[in-house]
């Protein structure tokens, strides 16, 4: 990703472009997480209440 600095002189900035490159990968990664999110809330909620019920009420204890 190349950019042109804010002070119109046609020069590259070099830390401008590692800063944007960066910041594009985190974008990245929280659009994948936000999707699997949806997908993981889609699942859940379509999981009956009396499902869910029984499952929390028949889980054995954790170990401490």
């Amino acid at each position: 990703m190349r950019t042109q600095s804010m002070g119109g002189n046609g020069e590259i900035d070099p830390v401008e472009d590692v800063l944007l490159g960066g910041l594009e990968q985190l974008a990245q990664k929280t659009h994948v997480i936000t999707r699997w999110a949806d997908e993981m809330y889609e699942f859940v909620k379509s999981v009956p209440q009396s499902a869910s019920f029984l499952l929390v009420t028949f889980l054995p204890p954790l170990a401490d």
